[in-house]
């Protein structure tokens, strides 16, 4: 099987939120990516043009798995004030449907700045990276916006 050279099958989470709709928007443009949105079974989100919807149950992780697997990259923008576990639940289903590429919901400072990392969210960012780097199976990004 012949493979590009880069990612084209895109999961996000959080795809319609304040983050994700521009992301989204951005991976489409390209014309090299397709998407799929993953939601909440119960998602009263008005789908974007172009993008596939998979509905899932977040306490179920065989939904998860299932609307996962076959995708190169998995991005996830959900709310700062959605429960910690969910991330983290996201992040096991990601790993055993086999997506190589992860961008975790850390939208912040400099992670490397460890003054920075005091604040409300670093010292959660921090945990979420270590467990996926602890996975030993995702190559990592980090969108850093300082904001």
């Amino acid at each position: 099987m012949t493979r590009q050279n880069y990612i084209e099958k895109v999961a996000i989470v959080g795809a319609g939120g304040t983050l994700g709709k521009y992301l989204v928007a951005s991976l489409l443009a390209t014309g090299k990516h397709t998407v799929t949105a993953i939601t909440r079974h119960d998602s009263t989100n008005v789908p974007i043009a172009g993008v596939a919807i998979a509905k899932v149950d977040y306490t179920k992780q065989e939904t998860l798995i299932e609307a996962l697997k076959g995708h190169d990259a998995l991005i996830i923008t959900m709310s700062v004030t959605a429960p910690p576990e969910t991330q983290t639940q996201i992040i096991d289903a990601a790993a055993t449907a086999g997506i190589p590429w992860i961008m975790p919901n850390e939208w912040s400072s400099d992670q490397d700045q460890t003054e920075f990392q005091r604040d409300t969210f670093g010292a959660r960012y921090g945990k979420v990276r270590d467990y996926i780097d602890a996975k030993g199976c995702f190559n990592r990004l980090i969108l850093t916006c300082n904001f």
